[in-house]
């Protein structure tokens, strides 16, 4: 077993994942609440005059732009299976997930700007509900020992948390 002290362990693994994902999270609720004081405040008001277009073109580009997400993330796990390395997995499958990650993103925050731009409460539900989508992609040891399709022994490698990668 590897003592180095700099190299991970499954469990810093998880943990930065968490990390990462808890900041993308915390992210767009911020931005979210924010917005959603500023229009209501009258701080920013609320101009634009194309609201049906704008609605329009978040539901189209939250469904394409999340869509296009899952289809990468999911050719990416068909490809990672291949892979004989669980370090080379555990990389790739963290490249993945913040390719799924940042195409969740982008249409709540566009969502979110439309918001803004519209006072158009219709548009901020479809941005809360595209964050409430993106807090069921919370990163686990079960997802991940799924998404990758990971054989036992792997499993077992990624539920120890002490486990050197």
């Amino acid at each position: 077993m590897d003592t180095n002290p700099l190299t991970p362990t499954t469990g810093s693994y998880l943990k930065s994942l968490k990390i990462i994902f808890g900041a993308l999270l915390a992210g767009q609720v911020f931005f979210a609440v924010v917005a959603w004081f500023m229009i209501k405040s009258g701080t920013f008001p609320a101009t634009f005059s194309f609201e049906k277009i704008l609605l329009i073109a978040v539901i189209l580009l939250a469904a394409a732009i999340i869509g296009a997400g899952i289809y990468i993330f999911n050719s990416r796990m068909t490809a990672l299976s291949e892979r004989r390395n669980f370090s080379e997995k555990l990389n790739d499958y963290r490249a993945a997930l913040i390719v799924k990650y940042a195409t969740t993103e982008g249409p709540s925050f566009f969502a979110i700007v439309a918001f803004m731009l519209t006072g158009n409460m219709i548009i901020l539900g479809i941005g809360i509900a595209i964050i409430a989508y993106f807090a069921t992609l919370w990163p686990s040891v079960e997802k991940m020992a799924g998404d990758m399709n990971l054989n036992p022994g792997e499993k077992i490698k990624l539920e120890n948390p002490d486990t050197m990668i």
